[in-house]
């Protein structure tokens, strides 16, 4: 039986497929929030990436938030963490990237309890899925 796993989802995606989400947790997976649409913390003003992870809230009711790109400022992260369990990662591939070529092995080097960043566009599908079958 495959182990429940961790999705962070884009309000925006949730919102145009609301099944797939529904199926995600159907299937006893665990989901969090990772904003509307997908802010660097960074290069946003503290209120319109609030307003950002709210909006995302309203798809995706969740007190997990992952922050896109793992941007976030200190004011930010202070007024998240009222209402949120901020969660990183210890390893990302690079799946998003036209150079991203997925590892060969037949597992994944990882550990238990890593948290691993994979995205679910259809810039990286292709670079995913493969991914997918080796953990």
């Amino acid at each position: 039986m495959q182990k429940p796993l961790f999705f962070f989802c884009l309000g925006k995606n949730v919102e145009k497929h609301p099944e797939l989400f529904e199926a995600l947790k159907k299937k006893g997976h665990t989901v969090g929030n990772h904003s509307y649409s997908h802010l660097n913390g960074w290069k946003t003003n503290c209120k319109s990436y609030l307003s950002d992870i709210e909006k995302g809230a309203f798809f995706i009711p969740s007190p997990l938030f992952r922050p896109p790109y793992g941007k976030i400022t200190p004011l930010q992260y202070a007024r998240l963490i009222k209402n949120y369990k901020i969660i990183m990662w210890t390893k990302q591939f690079a799946d998003y990237s036209n150079s991203f070529k997925p590892p060969q092995e037949k597992k994944l080097n990882y550990t238990p309890g890593d948290i691993l960043v994979m995205h679910d566009s259809d810039k990286t599908v292709y670079n995913t899925l493969p991914l997918l079958k080796n953990c």
